[in-house]
């Protein structure tokens, strides 16, 4: 059995500069804290050859030149997620660490903050073609994600861990081994506690393989159960199970503005980012959205009215959701179903942050039919019908739906939605051709007034498109009404007429109706 764990070392500033891509090469330090004592917790190497250092105050940040920003928790969440994603990409069976822990309480350089995840690789191997394999594909897809990892391999979950902490690359531990490849990695990646802290630095045990050589019993007098424990990591032999996570398919990204954004250009190129690492994360777990929740947050300074009373906090947030019939992961079509919708409804005051939301399907990929047409992408569908909608209206864009009433070309528009099963080709045999002659109403839209001659009640010639025609034949009438009780109602006697031109001796046949209301006659349709 073996475990592989993925640790991205600074996490905090990786994070960061994962959505922050233009500040990459800049001498940039990350803050946190209250103002005014804000400090130094993450920093990149040009602002360590600068001066700076873990735990410098702001102000004296400030005089090295360096680029100052305060911590982003939101990207830190959304990349703690993506590393699950990546990992939950190899393996049902993931463990996360508390990537939220990082405290501004212990910043020191022997305490790197770092996050990683722990997954079960059993089976992989014969997949991949050995662990090593593993690790490379594991490697890639992070790297994609615009993250940095190390990667430990090892016979049980904490092995991996302090694997992946304290070597940089891809590190395979063998089984019987362990102790020997780990002796030389610092202590403190044991995460221990300040009692124990200070009574190893007492002992001068610095390093996994000082500790591994104490004696079992005596360690376990002084230090009791906790001992053995610390003892057994150092060894690289401590087993337990994984603490396996349930996967969720909501996904969330959000990214709060250092200054609010007015026009809506300037919001899609954050939009667009923010969607990029949606997508991303989906497209590595196999996943498409179904849906798509954007929440716009004001900034309350700027978002009063005349009389200079706060508004409500549903007045400080702009929701749009948007939901699909087919799911979508397109970076580039969703930006531009929001930027469609944006347009419609903007927000009514400057934005400070950004929230996205994504409720996901597996995705699916259905093998068209060799002699079928081929059609146009569900996504390019999407969006077509999208701008149609713009144009014209969203209650004039879709499926018509027949109502549940005797009213005659009764029917609403519904939204579009294909059908989520295919009925598979029939098997049955193809039937014989019926000798019988079935005949069409071809209707007319809207239908077209006519002027009718009755005789006894019974229609005998008809003027149709400026042509005066002789009724040869009539059925009828066929009296229908209803909706009596609002203006929707309607009366109306139809009769089914077989015509003859006067000129050309051409006949038709057609379906006239009187309506009560209006006292008039039209044509409904002609039979083909």
């Amino acid at each position: 059995m073996s475990f592989a764990c993925i640790n991205v070392p600074n996490f905090i500033l990786q994070a960061f500069l994962r959505v922050e891509n233009d500040l990459r090469g800049d001498p940039l330090a990350i803050l946190d804290g209250h103002p005014p004592l804000l400090r130094v917790i993450a920093l990149e190497k040009k602002a360590k050859q600068a001066g700076i250092t873990l735990g410098m105050k702001q102000d004296q940040a400030e005089l090295l030149g360096v680029t100052l920003r305060r911590r982003a928790l939101d990207a830190e969440r959304s990349a703690h997620q993506t590393l699950i994603d990546c990992a939950l990409h190899f393996s049902p069976l993931v463990e996360k660490s508390l990537v939220l822990h990082h405290s501004t309480s212990d910043i020191s350089g022997e305490n790197q903050k770092s996050d990683w995840v722990v997954m079960d690789l059993r089976g992989m191997d014969r997949l991949y073609g050995s662990l090593e394999n593993v690790a490379r594909e594991i490697n890639s897809l992070v790297g994609e994600t615009g993250l940095h990892s190390n990667i430990g391999i090892a016979a049980n979950p904490e092995a991996a861990i302090l694997a992946a902490r304290g070597f940089s690359g891809i590190t395979l531990l063998l089984p019987g081994y362990e102790a020997s490849q780990l002796k030389n990695l610092p202590v403190y990646l044991l995460d221990l506690l300040p009692e124990h802290r200070e009574t190893f630095s007492l002992w001068g045990i610095r390093y996994l393989g000082e500790l591994a050589r104490l004696p079992d019993i005596a360690l376990i007098e002084r230090l009791g159960p906790e001992g053995a424990r610390l003892q057994a990591l150092a060894r690289g032999g401590h087993s337990r199970p994984l603490l396996a996570i349930a996967p969720d398919l909501d996904l969330q990204e959000s990214w709060e503005l250092d200054s609010p954004i007015e026009n809506i250009h300037p919001l899609l190129f954050v939009l667009f980012r923010l969607l990029k690492l949606l997508c991303t994360r989906m497209t590595g777990r196999k996943l498409a959205a179904t849906e798509i929740a954007l929440c716009l947050e004001a900034d309350a300074a700027t978002s009063r009215n005349v009389l200079e009373v706060n508004k409500s906090k549903d007045d400080l947030q702009h929701v749009v959701i948007l939901d699909f019939p087919d799911p979508l992961n397109n970076p580039d079509t969703l930006l531009n179903l929001l930027h469609l919708n944006l347009v419609e409804n903007p927000p009514s005051s400057p934005i400070s942050k950004i929230s996205l939301r994504a409720k996901t399907t597996p995705s699916l990929r259905l093998q068209g039919d060799f002699f079928a047409p081929s059609v146009p992408k569900p996504d390019r569908f999407q969006l077509t019908l999208a701008r149609i909608s713009a144009v014209v209206g969203h209650n004039r864009v879709g499926s018509p739906l027949l109502l549940a009433t005797h009213k005659a070309d009764a029917y609403r528009i519904k939204r579009f939605s294909p059908p989520t099963k295919i009925e598979p080709p029939s098997v049955t045999p193809v039937a014989k051709k019926m000798k019988s002659i079935h005949s069409a109403l071809r209707r007319l839209r809207p239908p077209v007034p006519v002027q009718v001659e009755t005789k006894k009640a019974v229609p005998n010639q008809i003027t149709f498109r400026e042509k005066q025609q002789e009724v040869l034949q009539a059925a009828g009438p066929w009296r229908s009404s209803g909706h009596w009780w609002d203006a929707s109602c309607w009366h109306r006697e139809e009769w089914d007429v077989s015509l003859r031109q006067k000129e050309s001796k051409k006949k038709i046949v057609c379906r006239i109706y009187f309506d009560s209301q209006s006292t008039r006659w039209y044509m409904e349709g002609i039979y083909d």
